[in-house]
C-alpha cells in the first residue's frame, strides 16, 4: 500500500490554538509538532512543598514571600496568592527551574497567566509585580536592574501602578521597551499574553468572557516590540513581586501556560 510520509518538520512560526493544547499535528493526539507547559494551581500550594501541576520553586529578596492556596467560590478553584510581610524591600520570584528557554524567547512560543492584585490599589506606588520569562531570580525585572525579561509588569506611572507589556536586555531604560497594557493594577483580573514572531514580541489581551466557547480569543495591544528583545537563557516566573516600602502586598495568578512550535 503506498504510504504518504509525513514533513519531518513542523512549520515555524506561532500556531493558532496552541496555548489551549489545540494546535493540529498529524500525531493522533500526541502533540508531536508542539509543547504545552501549564498550570492551574489545584492542589497543595506553600512555599516548602508546592504540589500543584508544577513543581515551582521561590527565590526570596529581604524577608520575602509567603504562598498561599485560594479560591473564589464564584468562579475559581486553583489560585496561587503570594504575599510579602511589611518589611521594605520584601518579595521574590516563584520560578520554574525545569523549563529553560536557551538563547531566549524563541520564534513561535506564546505564554499567557490571568493575574490580579487583592486590593483595589497596591498599598504602596514603590511596588512591582510580574510574570513571564526572566533570565535570574536574584532580583526583580525593574528598568535599574540587569535583568532580561519578556512579560508583564505592574508599575508605577507617577499616580497608580500600572500593567505594561515588557521586552527588557539589561539595566535602564534604553535597554526595556515597553507598551501600556491599558489597566491599572486592580483587584480585577486580567489575562495577558505575548508571542514571538520572526520579528519582534507582540503582547495580546485574552478575552476572559469568551474562554469557554472560543479558548483564547485574543486582541493585540499596541505594536510589535522589535528592540531590547533578550537573547539570554530564560526561565518561566508565573508571579513574583517586590513592595518596595514598607506595607504588605498580596497578588494572585489563576493560571500560567507557555506553549510553542518544535521541530522532531
Amino acid at each position: 500500500m503506498a504510504r504518504t510520509p509525513y514533513p519531518a518538520r513542523q512549520a515555524a512560526g506561532p500556531a493558532g490554538g496552541i496555548l489551549g493544547g489545540n494546535y493540529p499535528t498529524p500525531g493522533y493526539g500526541l502533540g508531536i509538532g508542539g509543547f504545552r507547559i501549564h498550570d492551574d494551581f489545584i492542589g497543595q500550594v506553600d512555599k516548602a512543598d508546592c504540589h500543584t501541576e508544577l513543581r515551582w520553586d521561590v527565590a526570596d529578596f529581604a524577608s520575602g514571600l509567603t504562598l498561599t492556596e485560594e479560591y473564589d467560590n464564584a468562579t475559581e478553584l486553583g489560585i496561587m496568592r503570594a504575599h510579602t510581610g511589611s518589611s521594605a524591600g520584601a518579595g521574590g520570584h516563584v520560578w520554574l527551574d525545569s523549563a529553560l528557554f536557551m538563547g531566549g524567547m524563541p520564534t513561535g512560543l506564546a505564554f499567557a497567566a490571568k493575574l490580579r492584585g487583592t486590593n483595589a490599589t497596591p498599598a504602596s506606588l514603590s511596588t512591582q509585580v510580574w510574570s513571564g520569562l526572566i533570565d535570574q531570580v536574584t532580583d526583580e525585572p525593574s528598568t535599574a536592574n540587569a535583568r532580561s525579561f519578556v512579560g508583564f509588569r505592574g508599575k508605577s506611572n507617577g499616580t497608580a501602578v500600572r500593567w505594561y507589556g515588557l521586552v527588557k536586555d539589561g539595566a535602564l531604560a534604553a535597554n526595556e521597551t515597553a507598551v501600556d497594557l491599558g489597566y491599572d493594577v486592580t483587584d480585577t483580573w486580567r489575562i495577558f499574553g505575548c508571542r514571538r514572531t520572526a520579528t519582534g514580541v507582540q503582547f495580546f489581551e485574552v478575552d476572559a468572557s469568551k474562554m469557554d466557547r472560543y479558548g483564547y480569543l485574543t486582541t493585540d495591544i499596541g505594536s510589535e516590540i522589535t528592540t531590547n528583545i533578550p537573547t539570554a537563557n530564560l526561565l518561566p516566573v508565573c508571579l513574583g513581586m517586590h513592595n518596595g516600602a514598607a506595607s504588605g502586598e498580596s497578588f494572585e495568578v489563576d493560571f500560567y501556560t507557555v506553549a510553542g512550535t518544535i521541530a522532531r
